[in-house]
C-alpha cells in the first residue's frame, strides 16, 4: 500500500507544545470512548518525542479542535475559556475534563469562523441588542423589556408542541439577534452552559446532555451574562440566592423572562385550600421550564412549610438525576447531519451556505467549518428551512 509522501513528511513540534498537549489530554484512561488519537500517538507524546508525521499532526490538530498551525510554533496554543462561575450544588467545583476543553475550543473556532462569514456577506458582527445592564438594574424589568422586544406571547409559548419545541423557538428568536447559539454534548456536573463575549458575535453554548427545559434555562441565564457584559461558565441552579452576585442576577432575569408575574398567577388557584403542587405542574407544563424553576419562582405565594417541602423533594430529585449523568449516555449516534444542525444550529449552517452560494468560501471550507463530509452538505444545508 502507498503511503502519500506528504503524510510521511516529519515536522518537529515544540517541547511547549507537546507539554502543553499532555497537559489537555490528562490521564488518558479518562479519554472520551470516542477519542479518535492513536495509541501510539499518544505514547510517543507522553515519552518527549518531538518529531511526527504531518498526517499524525493532523489527527493531534483534529483531536483537539485546533487549527495545524497552531502546532507548528514554539508557543503553546491558546483559546478563550469564559471566567468560571460556576455553582455546583455540592459545592465542590470539578477541572474541566478534555472533553469539555475540547468543546470550548470548537466553540473558539466556530465563533471565529462565524466573524468571517458574517464579514464576508457585508453583515455586522454586533448583537442587535437595545441595552446592555448592570447589577444594579432590576432583573425583573430587564426581563420585562427583553420579553416586549421578542414580541413573544404568553399564548405563544403555550401553544408550542413541546418542551423541545419550545427550546428551538427560543434558540432562532436569540439567533435572530445575531448571536450564536451551540447546543454540544458535555459532562452535564462540569458545564451546564457558557457565554462567549471575548469576541464578536456573541456565543451562547448549551449543554445538549441537560433535559430540554433546563436547556431553556441555561439559554437565558447566559443571555443574561450577555446583557451584563460578562463572559461565564455557569452551571445555573435556580435557587433564589440572596446574594445579589452575577449569577443570581442572571437566574431572576430567566425565570422573569420565561415565567412572566401576570402568567404565573393566572395558574395560581384562588382561596383557601390552594394546591400549590398542581399550580407547579401546570406552570411547568405550559410554560416549558423545571418543576424547580416553577417552584421557586411561586415562592412568595406559598406557605414556608409547603415551600420547604417542595424544594426538598426536588433537591433530592435533582442529586439523583446528577448522579444518573454521570453514567455512559445509551442509544444510537445521531447521523453526521442531523448531529450538525443539532450542534451549529440553523442560523450557523446559513451563514456558511451564504457563503457558499456567492462563492465566497469553498466547498471544502464550508465542509470544514460545519466538520461534516461532501455527501452531507446537501442534507445540512436543505434543512434550514424546515
Amino acid at each position: 500500500m502507498e503511503t502519500n509522501a506528504s503524510e510521511s513528511f516529519e515536522l518537529e513540534i515544540s517541547h511547549t507544545v507537546i507539554d502543553w498537549i499532555i497537559k489537555e489530554l490528562g490521564d488518558p484512561q479518562h479519554l472520551p470512548k470516542d477519542f479518535k488519537l492513536d495509541k501510539e500517538i499518544v505514547r510517543n507524546l507522553e515519552q518527549g518525542t518531538t518529531k511526527f508525521r504531518w498526517a499524525d499532526i493532523e489527527k493531534i490538530a483534529e483531536c483537539m479542535n485546533l487549527p495545524l498551525a497552531s502546532f507548528l510554533t514554539e508557543k503553546a496554543p491558546s483559546f478563550y475559556i469564559p471566567k468560571d462561575r460556576r455553582q455546583p450544588p455540592s459545592g465542590k467545583h470539578t477541572p474541566f475534563s478534555f472533553k469539555t476543553l475540547s468543546v470550548i475550543r470548537e466553540v473558539n473556532r466556530l465563533q471565529e469562523n462565524g466573524t468571517d462569514l458574517l464579514k464576508n456577506l457585508s453583515r455586522g458582527i454586533e448583537p442587535e441588542l437595545n441595552f446592555y445592564s448592570n447589577l444594579s438594574d432590576n432583573p425583573e424589568i430587564a426581563a420585562k423589556k427583553i420579553r416586549d422586544k421578542f414580541g413573544v406571547l404568553v399564548q405563544d409559548q403555550i401553544s408550542w408542541r413541546d418542551k423541545k419545541m419550545a427550546f428551538e423557538k427560543w434558540r432562532a428568536t436569540i439567533e435572530h439577534e445575531n448571536i450564536l447559539v451551540f447546543s454540544m454534548p458535555m459532562p452535564l456536573w462540569e458545564l451546564r452552559g457558557a457565554a462567549f463575549t471575548f469576541r464578536k458575535p456573541f456565543v451562547i453554548l448549551i449543554n445538549s446532555n441537560d433535559s430540554p427545559n433546563a436547556m431553556i434555562f441555561t439559554l437565558f441565564h447566559e443571555y443574561g451574562h450577555l446583557l451584563l457584559k460578562e463572559g461565564s461558565s455557569c452551571i445555573p441552579d435556580y435557587n433564589l440566592d440572596e446574594q445579589k452576585n452575577i449569577e443570581s442576577w442572571c437566574d431572576e432575569f430567566a425565570a422573569a423572562l420565561l415565567m412572566p408575574e401576570d402568567a404565573i398567577k393566572k395558574f395560581i388557584p384562588e382561596g383557601p385550600n390552594k394546591d400549590f403542587k398542581k399550580a407547579i405542574f401546570r406552570i411547568a407544563f405550559n410554560l416549558k421550564v423545571s418543576r424547580a424553576a416553577a417552584t421557586i419562582r411561586i415562592k412568595k405565594y406559598m406557605p414556608i412549610n409547603t415551600f420547604l417541602g417542595l424544594r426538598k423533594t426536588q433537591v433530592v430529585k435533582n442529586e439523583q438525576r446528577a448522579e444518573k449523568a454521570k453514567k455512559p449516555p445509551q442509544g444510537r449516534k445521531l447521523p453526521e447531519d442531523k448531529k450538525c444542525i443539532k450542534e451549529k444550529g440553523k442560523y450557523y449552517i446559513s451563514l456558511v451556505k451564504g457563503n457558499v452560494d456567492q462563492n465566497l468560501i469553498t466547498h471544502n471550507k464550508a465542509l470544514d467549518i460545519l466538520s461534516i463530509k461532501l455527501n452531507k452538505y446537501k442534507a445540512v444545508v436543505g434543512a434550514r428551512n424546515e
